[in-house]
């Protein structure tokens, strides 16, 4: 059982690395946040154009090209958001 301050690294299907302080990729620093921002990430479309609110919580908008999801984010309400395409299919990578 973990207590509520650890954090989880999740990388494809299995926990690579538990910790009760961040966990240290290189330049990133994975803690709740970054977990939930994985998260969040994992679940947008394969090969498409997401726009993340400005806090990065939520998805805002999906779509085929970046103007799509520029209006949609606009359409939502969401002033800066942060449009990024994903990937055609995640790799699993160990830390």
């Amino acid at each position: 059982m973990t207590d509520e301050s650890e954090v989880t690294l999740t990388v494809g299907n299995c926990i690579s690395y538990v910790s009760t302080s961040p966990i240290h990729l290189g330049g990133f620093v994975a803690t709740d946040t970054a977990s939930q921002r994985l998260d969040l990430l994992r679940s947008a479309p394969l090969n498409a154009w997401i726009a993340l609110s400005e806090d990065e919580s939520r998805i805002v908008a999906t779509g085929a090209s970046y103007q799509e999801v520029a209006e949609g984010s606009e359409k939502a309400g969401e002033p800066n958001p942060i449009i990024i395409k994903t990937p055609v299919r995640w790799l699993a990578f160990s830390v």
